[in-house]
């Protein structure tokens, strides 16, 4: 059994819903997707609107404070400077997963393909069970291969506590 994935999808303004869906499947392959998580900007644009009808799964959009607030592997000035987060994609992904888990992890860091930028989170059970591990297409046909990492927010994993700092 494979988890149930949350996409994290970073972009610039207006893209193609058929760009979006591809590059989507390219990196998640046949896996179920729960949703899509971005920027509150991108959200309702057309394209991402039409790619998550197309895929079957809501969008949801996050302020750049929300994004900026999740510690992530790999943020980006430019993003920062952009729209006032480091992560869109990580971020994204993470932030939509916890509303199912306590512990969302990324299955894989933020990759870019035709101008998108994808990255992979699923919840990370207590007990380790299979359906809580999935198992991503060996590569892309863009030399990327999957890569497993542990997510790390600013909430302490034990109590839920978002006042202290991140380990």
């Amino acid at each position: 059994m494979t988890a149930v994935v949350v996409v994290g999808i970073g972009a610039r303004p207006d893209q193609e819903a058929d760009t979006i869906v591809r590059v989507v499947r390219t990196i998640v392959g046949d896996h179920r997707i729960r949703c899509l998580a971005t920027v509150d900007r991108r959200a309702a644009e057309a394209g991402m609107t039409a790619a998550a009808a197309e895929l079957g799964v809501p969008v949801i959009g996050y302020d750049p404070t929300e994004l900026a607030a999740v510690e992530v592997p790999t943020p980006a000035e430019r993003a920062t400077e952009a729209i006032g987060t480091p992560s869109v994609a990580e971020a994204g992904a993470l932030l939509a997963c916890a509303r199912w888990c306590d512990r969302p992890r990324l299955l894989r860091r933020k990759t870019v393909i035709e101008g998108i930028t994808v990255a992979i989170a699923c919840c990370t059970a207590l007990s380790g069970s299979a359906g809580d591990s999935m198992r991503l297409p060996s590569g892309d046909g863009y030399g990327h291969t999957p890569i497993g990492v542990a997510a790390r927010t600013r909430a302490d994993p034990a109590t839920g506590d978002s006042s202290g700092s991140p380990s």
